[in-house]
């Protein structure tokens, strides 16, 4: 049987070209996001986050969306039917495969990362935290 390659859930998203002025600060605050989400679900994992723009998924809506319409949390989200990484603190045994709660949970996670991240106090402290690493 093969296993297949890509596992997990994962997301697709934009960044600022070198030509914005606050690219840093805006793409620092972009991959907050996945990061946060990563943070809160097992299948969610930041590592498989791409923000490649591939000549071919130009029309994709993701794109579109960004550069067209100035929407710049502009993601697609992807999950696998596989499962997911083993990770730190996994049982030997653990049931790695996504099953419906799993899915369900994702989705709640998803909710309250947008939430979260919609928060005005939270995005003042990432530009203030952005500004430090620039």
């Amino acid at each position: 049987m093969d296993i297949p390659e890509n596992k997990n859930a994962f997301m697709y998203g934009c960044i600022f070209g070198n030509d914005d002025e606050d690219a840093f600060i805006k793409n620092f605050k972009l991959r907050s996001f996945p990061s946060l989400l990563a943070n809160k679900n097992n299948f969610f994992n930041f590592k498989d986050w791409s923000f490649k723009w591939e000549k071919s998924k130009g029309k994709t809506g993701r794109i579109v969306c960004f550069k067209e319409l100035g929407i710049v949390n502009s993601f697609t989200q992807e999950s696998t039917f596989y499962g997911r990484d083993l990770k730190e603190g996994d049982d030997e045994d653990v049931d790695l495969h996504m099953q419906v709660q799993d899915f369900k949970q994702l989705g709640k996670d998803l909710v309250n990362t947008i939430s979260y991240n919609l928060n005005e106090k939270f995005n003042q402290n990432l530009t203030l935290e952005a500004k430090n690493y620039e």
